[in-house]
């Protein structure tokens, strides 16, 4: 009987594990396409970050008109930052 309270409590674990996985991958997609459309548009909208809790998000329309968003080059798996989080876990 034990046995199988603890695979059961296990398993929420692990799922509890993967869905918040999930929804931090989906957190940082829709972070980043907010950039996106923020670096085309910065004088027609205002966009505020408040990281508190889950997070929040306040973006204001400034003018009616939107450009088109544009794919920001990102330099997480730039070679420089490998090389630093490679020496971080070599010291």
């Amino acid at each position: 009987m034990e046995l199988n309270n603890f695979i059961k409590k296990y398993q929420n674990v692990t799922t509890h594990k993967k869905i918040k996985k999930l929804i931090e991958n989906n957190n940082k997609e829709t972070f980043f396409k907010i950039i996106d459309i923020l670096s085309v548009n910065e004088k027609n909208i205002k966009v505020e970050f408040l990281f508190l809790h889950s997070g929040l998000t306040i973006i204001r329309k400034i003018k009616n008109t939107l450009n088109e968003s544009q794919k920001v080059i990102s330099k997480e798996y730039s070679f420089k930052n490998i090389l630093k989080k490679l020496i971080n876990k070599l010291v």
